[in-house]
């Protein structure tokens, strides 16, 4: 070999090692765009923005399934200010909420291409304060919670996927002994169960896990129309155990996850138990917001906005739990988190300190390993997983 063959191979060499560096190297990472990225992950992670003076709206990220990196496929600002969004079970349908001039409105969009999407109109309604938003009968109708309005909502959408009419609305009733939070009911999710058979509505302001069925295209409140709680839990959100038939329920006000056993058709039956989210010598502000478990089902994760963490939990194979440690947030007020479909990831919002962060889950022990962090993203409210082939 001469010596000019050996310098170029010198050269290349240090050039991959280099790369190979960059690519690498995990921490605070800038959003970057890229397409070829784009076309070939499996996993879409969308993510809706919110704030007064910031750009902000939907986005779209291409996930690669081995380092968990995102690349920024799309931006749409069409909505600035979305509370909550879903898509439709075949993934060919995202349909948000948000305020819009005084009044609950829902918006809808069909996926364009992977990542981007296509407009298709929005519904108002007069209830105010639109805080979840789920797909129901396969995704031809969506269920709304107002938390303001102290309702739920079910619509119908027309033939082309558009929002069209309000097809029913169902007022909640009632209070609890927070007089701040709790002087009237404050729906804050809807979820239908597993088999469709049910529709859960946790209720912060009644401190009540509702439950409704369905009676010719109507909902209607089950058998068991809800379980109450301990005064002042303030039930959030909800997962469901599919092979425990257990509901894991997090309390924002009593920063707690209430158990809730089913029955065999996914229908209420009782509380089981209690878990607290923070350290017993935490005394000052919280609030904790959201809840998932691994699609395993082995571990349950919780956001907690204030200690500013993500509380570990193993399901145990009676549907206890058992705390395996907590995580920091790295940010402030963490309001949303998604697992992504094969397990492997967590990605988590930080809604005032505007950084996204990506975890990867210990499918051993549920502990949590940083690998990227990203900012510059606003006001986070809500994230979401998609599977694209």
């Amino acid at each position: 070999m001469n010596n000019y063959s050996f310098l170029f191979l010198c050269h290349s060499l240090l050039i991959g090692l280099l790369a190979c560096s960059t690519s690498c190297r995990t921490g605070t990472t800038s959003v970057s765009s890229s397409e070829d990225s784009a076309s070939s992950s499996s996993m879409v992670v969308w993510v809706a923005t919110s704030h007064d003076s910031l750009p902000t709206g939907l986005r779209s990220f291409s996930m690669d399934p081995t380092t968990g990196k995102l690349e920024l496929i799309a931006s749409n600002n069409q909505l600035p200010k979305v509370s909550f969004f879903d898509l439709t079970p075949d993934g060919t349908g995202l349909y948000a909420v948000y305020m819009k001039e005084g009044q609950g409105t829902i918006g809808g969009f069909e996926m364009a291409s992977k990542g981007t999407l296509r407009w298709l109109g929005e519904l108002a309604t007069e209830t105010k304060g639109p805080c979840h938003i789920s797909s129901a009968d396969g995704g031809q109708q969506m269920l709304v919670a107002y938390y303001s309005g102290s309702s739920i909502q079910r619509l119908v959408l027309d033939p082309q996927g558009k929002p069209a009419s309000l097809a029913q609305e169902i007022r909640h009733e009632g209070s609890s002994v927070n007089p701040q939070r709790q002087e009237r009911a404050h729906p804050h999710m809807i979820v239908s169960t597993p088999n469709q058979k049910y529709v859960f509505v946790p209720d912060l302001g009644t401190d009540q896990l509702m439950s409704y069925s369905w009676d010719n295209g109507q909902l209607v409140p089950s058998k068991v129309p809800f379980v109450r709680f301990a005064p002042g839990s303030g039930p959030r959100h909800v997962d469901i155990h599919q092979e425990l038939r257990i509901a894991y329920v997090l309390d924002e006000l009593s920063a707690q996850v209430t158990s809730v056993q089913l029955a065999e058709d996914y229908g209420l039956m009782d509380t089981l138990a209690s878990y607290p989210l923070l350290p017993a010598d935490f005394t000052a502000f919280n609030k904790s917001s959201d809840i998932h478990l691994t699609p395993d089902g082995r571990f349950l994760y919780a956001a907690n906005r204030g200690h500013n963490s993500l509380t570990i939990f193993q399901v145990q194979a009676d549907g206890r739990l058992t705390l395996v440690g907590r995580e920091p947030s790295r940010g402030k007020f963490p309001r949303n988190f998604a697992i992504s479909p094969d397990g492997q990831f967590l990605v988590l919002g930080n809604r005032n300190s505007d950084n996204l962060l990506v975890f990867r889950i210990d499918d051993q022990s549920g502990q949590l390993t940083l690998l990227h962090e990203y900012h510059d993203l606003p006001g986070i409210l809500c994230i979401k997983f998609q599977q694209v082939s």
